[in-house]
């Protein structure tokens, strides 16, 4: 994920920053990839015309239990810090999430 997605995910344009989020249940590392961008448009800059079709690299289906179709996107809402002040700059970003599923036994290659 780091050397592919992640690295991927900070070269597009209007990129506010990548997370993948992990969470083990069980015998399975459970991931979401998490980016913050500019506007609906920069997230067709990365993702394509159809931005709820998850986008997947080659290798994932090598580490994936199951690859999800969809991706989600939110509007990051300001949060006020005081005197009216957005820790956002007042923008509206949105988000692109993408859930996936790995092999506990491939976790640790996943995040590499």
């Amino acid at each position: 994920m780091r050397t592919v997605a992640i690295s991927d995910y900070r070269s597009t344009p209007c990129n506010k920053g990548p997370y993948a989020l992990r969470r083990m249940g069980g015998d399975t590392a459970h991931f979401v990839m998490v980016t913050f961008r500019e506007s609906e448009e920069a997230i067709r800059v990365f993702a394509g015309d159809d931005i709820i079709l998850a986008k997947y690299y080659n290798l994932d289906k090598d580490f994936l239990i199951e690859l999800e179709p969809c991706s989600t996107h939110y509007d990051v809402a300001p949060v006020l810090v005081g005197c009216g002040r957005s820790m956002w700059d007042r923008r509206t970003l949105r988000t692109h999430l993408l859930s996936r599923n790995a092999n506990l036994g491939k976790a640790g290659e996943v995040l590499s």
